[in-house]
């Protein structure tokens, strides 16, 4: 399982299967409320 260091307003990079994802994380941890994921193809090239 993926483990990242959540901060409020931070962001980090996932790579899978070769694809590099940039991820934002709002709010409190998902250890500490419910988790909402968003995933769109972006704007950038």
């Amino acid at each position: 399982m993926l483990q990242i260091d959540w901060s409020d307003g931070s962001t980090a990079h996932i790579t899978i299967d070769g694809a590099t994802l940039e991820c934002g994380m709002f709010g409190p941890a998902p250890g500490i409320a419910p988790t909402i994921v968003l995933l769109h193809e972006g704007l950038g090239a």
